[in-house]
């Protein structure tokens, strides 16, 4: 079989531009397919929804584009759930300095979350913002701008992973990693939402290329190349910095016979990262920032992915009871939340089970939300919601290439380095499906090596190399498809709730207002259409339930809708279908009452 994938792959070297234009056009029809789907409608306006990530980014990004560039302001967002927290701080300490300080500002939640972050520090790493602002201003502040670049992000790095692929496996294996890539919903997703997530894909992959190249060669060009893209990554997501004494140590390993050479070489890599992350420095040292500074978030979100209250199903959450008490002793500081955050755990033994549990979601086939949900966006267009290759058939393919490649561990260390780097945040912090999709892009490559290992044992009739393999899938497989927990369903009531107030109830609204009976019922009967399936089962009659705390306040709004679609019904004359509007709006106002 292996002379047989041998003429393959000559096969596909000899055809490389006619491979490379199929990758380019299937990636791109995919984008197109799920853009056309998805505009018009909720899901390329989530940015307007004040509570979320987006909604930042879009906002900060109108402010450096307005002549802001140095971020002189460094806003910091101060949401429903840090208000919470800063009000508690305030109850439980009211005779601190910055809680008298704080209280006399303007908006006093603000001024302590000012404090603690840090006046003049970039509250997260800029360089996603700023890519953003310049998009704003040479083309206008609409995000479709951003999401075109981000989609031409995305077909870049469909042929990385195609050249990855090829590099490390031969042609058919960067073939099959190519399709195992643009045919994963989670990573496409990304490149329709205002986040830097596609960006952070991109630097993932962009980096391994140059990182299997750069060790594979001594031009110092290369190690230059590698050394700039690391610092432009380290300016999108800190997490980055480790890849770079994960590669050292790679690189170092390979040319232990000739270590000097290797040291320079990687010195240039060094100083070229940098270069790259200066003008961040600059701008801190103008603004009087700490210098070395990217982000201000790091330490609340260490203290709140790891408080021994802290269940990692749960996904992001900032309510510990251990929080304010941390941040009143530490002000902030990463290296001050460490200990007493681990301290909160009655033992080692608790913290290992937390860090289990998180190792457990980290390979669950289920995209946990945060701002975003990608089973809802799925059912607004067919197009994502039928892309075959998920989490749950990329992850056991992975572990099977993962211990297929120990045998090639020197020629595949930067695919090793870069997984383990992607990987380790996760367990680390946060298991989200935002800072998972990356991860997944640098788990292709051995998911591809699974499909040709496993297809060369099936053509050449190996059982004994087949069945350990197959055994290898099947207990991998099992465990990443978990069902969900009992109570947990894959589409939370609040992540339902984002398109219809960022959309559907405000231009709905907006049509009642204007009486444009036509535009109202045709958005209301869309809204109605979309509601969560456990709407309809919701009321009094028989086989129906009353709603949980948590459905609440969908039921207030589903009522809303109703109400607004009789009323425009009404108006056009179709008092045929307005009646029963008016009548579920009735049952559904009486289960809150």
């Amino acid at each position: 079989m292996s002379g047989e994938i041998e003429a393959v792959d000559e096969w596909l070297r000899a055809r490389r531009v006619a491979v490379g234009l199929l990758i380019v056009l299937g990636a791109l029809t995919l984008r197109l397919s799920v853009y056309f789907e998805l505009r018009g409608g909720p899901c390329l306006l989530q940015h307007r929804w004040v509570e979320s990530d987006m909604h930042f980014f879009d906002e900060w990004a109108k402010g450096l584009a307005a002549g802001d560039w140095l971020n002189r302001a460094a806003p910091h967002p101060t949401l429903d759930w840090r208000r919470t927290i800063a009000g508690r701080y305030f109850r439980e300490y009211p005779d601190d300095p910055w809680t008298r300080e704080a209280a006399a500002a303007p908006d006093p939640a603000a001024a302590i979350w000012n404090r603690w972050y840090g006046p003049g520090v970039f509250h997260q790493e800029p360089l996603y913002p700023y890519a953003i602002a310049v998009t704003y201003a040479l083309a206008g502040p609409d995000p479709r701008f951003v999401f075109a670049w981000q989609m031409l992000l995305g077909v870049l790095s469909g042929l990385l992973v195609w050249r990855i692929g090829s590099r490390a496996l031969g042609e058919t294996g960067g073939l099959a990693a190519a399709v195992l890539f643009l045919g994963c919903a989670p990573i496409l997703m990304y490149e329709f939402l205002l986040l830097r997530t596609a960006l952070i894909t991109f630097e993932s992959v962009l980096l391994l290329w140059l990182a299997l190249r750069a060790c594979e060669s001594r031009a110092p060009g290369r190690w230059c190349a590698l050394g700039l893209v690391f610092g432009l990554a380290l300016l999108t997501n800190s997490t980055f910095v480790l890849v770079a004494p994960l590669l050292a140590l790679a690189y170092a390993w390979r040319e232990r016979a000739a270590w000097k050479p290797a040291l320079s070489r990687f010195t240039l890599f060094a100083g070229s990262a940098l270069l790259a992350l200066s003008p961040a420095f600059v701008r801190n040292a103008i603004v009087g920032a700490p210098l070395t500074s990217t982000s201000s978030v790091g330490a609340l979100a260490f203290v709140c992915a790891n408080t021994a209250d802290f269940e990692p199903q749960a996904g992001f959450v900032a309510d510990s009871r251990y929080l304010t008490g941390i941040l009143h002793e530490s002000r902030d500081k990463l290296s001050a939340v460490v200990a007493p955050t681990l301290a909160t755990h009655s033992g080692v033994g608790s913290w290992l089970r937390q860090l289990g549990s998180k190792f457990r979601w980290t390979w669950s086939w289920y995209e946990m939300p945060n701002n975003e949900n990608l089973y809802v966006l799925g059912s607004y267009s067919r197009a994502l919601r039928w892309l075959p290759f998920g989490f749950g058939i990329v992850a056991p393919l992975a572990v099977l290439g993962l211990l297929l490649g120990l045998r090639r561990f020197v020629a595949l260390a930067p695919l090793y380095a870069l997984a383990f780097a992607a990987f380790t945040p996760l367990v680390s912090f946060y298991v989200l499906s935002r800072f998972r999709a990356p991860w997944i892009a640098l788990l292709v490559p051995f998911a591809a090596l699974a499909l040709l290992e496993c297809a060369c044992a099936l053509r050449t009739r190996a059982w004994t190399k087949l069945g350990p393999c197959a055994l290898v899938l099947l207990v991998a497989g099992w465990f990443v498809n978990q069902p969900l927990p009992r109570g947990m369903p894959r589409i939370r009531p609040a992540d339902w709730s984002a398109p219809f107030r960022t959309w559907y109830v405000p231009e709905a609204q907006a049509a009642l207002e204007a009486k444009d009976w036509t535009r109202a019922a045709a958005l209301l009967e869309e809204a109605v259409a979309h509601q969560p399936p456990f709407v309809a089962q919701l009321g009094h009659a028989a086989g129906q339930r009353l709603p949980r705390p948590d459905e609440r306040a969908w039921v207030v709004l589903s009522a809303q809708l109703h109400q607004n679609l009789a009323r425009a019904q009404e108006q056009l004359g179709r008092l045929a279908e307005s009646v029963p509007n008016e009548v579920r709006a009735e049952e559904l106002q009486a289960l809150v009452q």
